[in-house]
This record gives structure tokens, sequence and C-alpha cells, in this order.
């Protein structure tokens, strides 16, 4: 199993590839491999919706390591996407970057774990956390928690690496989190509802059949209970007009007696 990290930093000797060194040693110590992609120092062009990529397959501009880091994350099992942070939120070429990348090819991503960790010197990094897991959410991804938030703190370079600036424990246990996903999440498969084409869920072949008997029967059971507090409210409503009705004819009787 193979874990891809984005390093969206400008060094790779940075605060953000510090903290991803030290999520590919924790893997290492599990046994599972790791490469880091260092997004290049070339602009990175936002996606200008020109819909190619549904017919090509690929990103059109092909220029800035798009389509590349597209098909390094065919071979990868996980993810981690490090970003800094200059101005409350994630750098601007990472977004442009990993719009384009979820935009061309997300089903990629599906069904795979994924974690960010965000670098700043001193604000913005719950901002910026948000921001990055929101990829995750809209690829049918896993999303790999920790202790506390994947946040580092560090203005000079080197300082990540400061346990009291750094948060190198959460990283750690972040990348654990990560490597019993991956031990459980290998040997799973989709269940899909075939009569709703709605993924259920990343579970066993064996309780596939059984989840679905369960929802047919909350299903059912649900109509049953609608339909009989339907006739119940018809009832109540039928019984309570007829009341009414027989105490206005003799209300309408008294006052005809002289």
């Amino acid at each position: 199993m193979r874990v891809l990290m984005l390093n969206g930093g400008i060094s790779p000797e940075g605060n953000t590839g510090i903290a991803l060194a030290e999520v590919g040693r924790t893997l290492a110590e599990q046994g599972i491999d790791s490469e880091v992609y260092h997004l290049p120092l070339t602009p990175a062009r936002d996606c200008v919706s020109c819909g190619k990529c549904s017919k090509l397959g690929r990103c059109v501009f092909d220029d800035d390591g798009v389509n590349e880091f597209v098909e390094k994350a065919a071979e990868a099992d996980g993810f981690v996407f490090g970003t800094p942070v200059y101005y409350a939120h994630p750098a601007g070429r990472v977004l442009s970057f990993l719009d384009r990348v979820f935009y061309s090819e997300s089903g990629q991503f599906a069904f795979k774990p994924g974690a960010c960790v965000t670098v700043a010197r001193r604000g913005g990094c719950t901002a910026a956390f948000d921001v990055m897991n929101k990829y995750f959410g809209i690829a049918n991804m896993v999303t790999v928690g920790s202790s506390y938030w994947n946040m580092v703190y560090g203005a000079k370079t080197g300082e990540a690496a400061q346990e009291h600036r750094g948060g190198t424990r959460r990283r750690r246990v972040c990348a654990r989190g990560r490597g019993w996903q991956l031990d459980e999440l290998h040997p799973l498969v989709r269940g899909v509802d075939e009569t709703k084409g709605n993924t259920l869920c990343l579970i066993p072949a064996r309780r596939v059949g059984r989840l679905r008997r369960r929802s047919w029967r909350r299903q059912r059971r649900h109509g049953r209970q609608s339909a009989a507090g339907a006739s119940a409210s018809a009832s109540l409503h039928s019984r309570s007009s007829g009341r009414r009705g027989r105490g206005r004819g003799r209300r309408r009787g008294a006052s005809s007696l002289p």
C-alpha cells in the first residue's frame, strides 16, 4: 500500500515538508510506503470550466503537473495534502491545483482515505483545514482524523519540527489512524443500492444484503406507521366535525323556540 502526499509549500525542506515527513516516517513504521509530490513552482491555472476534461479524460492544461498528479493518484491507496496558510486560507496555488485535480478526475480518489495538514505562523489554520477537508467530502473519500486538528505553527523554517509548535504527536496519531484505515478498508467492497444507484458505504460484501433487508423493513414499518397515523387523523377529524355539526344543530333548534 502507498500513500501519496502533496506538498504545497515553496520549499521541500520548509515547514510543510517537515510536517509531511513526520507523517511519512510514522507510515513507514507501519509498513506503508509514501511518496511526496512537490507542487511545481510554475503558476497553477484556475479551472475555467471549459468541460474539456469530460471529453479528454484529463485536464486540457498539461503544463503544471495536474495530470501527472492524477496519474499518481490512480495508483495510490491514500492521500495527505499539506498546505501553507498565508492569508487565513490554503495557499491560492494549492486550491487552483486541487480544484482542477478533483474536477477533472475525482474518481481516482473515491473510497480512499485522505487527510490534510495546514501550516501557519499564527492564525488561519482552522479555516484552511475546513477548506481542505471539503475535497474529501465531495469525492466519496474517507476523512482521517487525529487527536486534534492537524495544524502546524511555525514562521521560520524548521520550527514545525518543534513539539510545542508543530504538533508532532497529532501528526503521528493521524498517520497511525491512516494505517489502520488502510488495513481495514483495503479488503472491503462498496455496497451499492441497485434500486436507487446510491452508494451506501464501504462495507463487507456479506453485509450488503443484510443492510438492504434492514433498510427495506424500516421503510415498510415507517410506511405502515404513516398510513395508520393518517387514518387515525382522518377518523378523529370526522368525529370532531360530527360533534360540531350536532352542536350547531342543537343551538339553532334552541334559538327557534319561543
